[in-house]
């Protein structure tokens, strides 16, 4: 259920991309809150920003786009100081847009007018993989549960923030899948080499693996993940709580669920 007058949020953004002819796609926590957090009751980090991904081809688009969104007495938006965060007048939520596609470099990089670089790798695949969600009569593309996953690591990578590792631990901590855990990995659950619980996190790995097709996004997920479990010593602690009655076995179970991750990244697909 969409939270009480954000619907004029959905509606006064896809009235004007939907002018623009520009593909959009919901993604940063809130994506979580729609495709984990919502299905699985889980009340995961909280967050006031929307984040967007829009495909454009040119910064001119870009500004065109923010243009629209922000000029005029009726305009439903207003600048920041920040380039691509503007402020929903009804209700005051900040937005951000991150433009990709034509717009970035080969890297898969934008630089905006500050200069500053930013990686926009796994947007495409993500956009092409999406999902189309109803939200109060407002039909908004979200990310499948996998590419949310693959964004929020290639995001804690570029940025070194907690909050994106976060996101990743809330859903390998809770994701369950018994169903296809029995149809698709029975020879790991036999095998007993990964913990049962960790077991259903293989298929986020294995889902990651199949919808972004041995692009650069999946390589740089595979060693994403691949230093977190060498670094897990420095990365992983802070999401133990010191309260946590038997803390070493708390971590091992997280490890673990990396381990899974890491497994299903590079499960052949048969």
């Amino acid at each position: 259920m969409a939270e009480p007058d954000i619907s004029s949020l959905f509606q006064d953004i896809s009235s004007i991309v939907e002018r623009f002819n520009i593909p959009i796609l919901m993604i940063g926590a809130r994506a979580r809150i729609f495709v984990f957090d919502n299905q699985f009751g889980i009340e995961g980090r909280a967050t006031r920003d929307w984040d967007f991904a829009v495909r454009l081809d040119a910064w001119s688009s870009f500004e065109a786009l923010v243009n629209a969104m922000t000029n005029g007495k009726k305009a439903p938006f207003k600048k920041t100081n920040i380039h691509h965060r503007l402020i929903h007048k009804k209700t005051g939520a900040e937005v951000e847009l991150v433009p990709f596609g034509e717009i970035s470099d080969v890297q898969q990089q934008i630089r905006w007018p500050d200069n500053n670089l930013m990686s926009v790798l796994g947007l495409e695949e993500a956009l092409e993989n999406s999902i189309t969600q109803q939200i109060d009569g407002v039909e908004i593309r979200v990310p499948r549960l996998a590419v949310v996953v693959a964004l929020k690591l290639l995001a804690w990578h570029e940025r070194l923030e907690n909050k994106d590792l976060d996101d990743v631990v809330t859903i390998l901590n809770d994701y369950q899948e018994d169903e296809r855990v029995f149809d698709e990995l029975l020879d790991e659950v036999e095998s007993g080499e990964i913990e049962l619980d960790a077991i259903a996190v293989i298929l986020i790995g294995k889902d990651i693996q199949h919808l972004f097709e041995d692009s650069p996004a999946l390589v740089k997920v595979r060693e994403i993940v691949d230093e977190i479990l060498q670094e897990q010593d420095h990365c992983l602690p802070r999401f133990i709580t010191a309260s946590e009655p038997d803390w070493d076995d708390a971590f091992n179970r997280l490890v673990q669920k990396f381990k899974a991750l890491q497994y299903g990244l590079v499960l052949s697909m048969g």
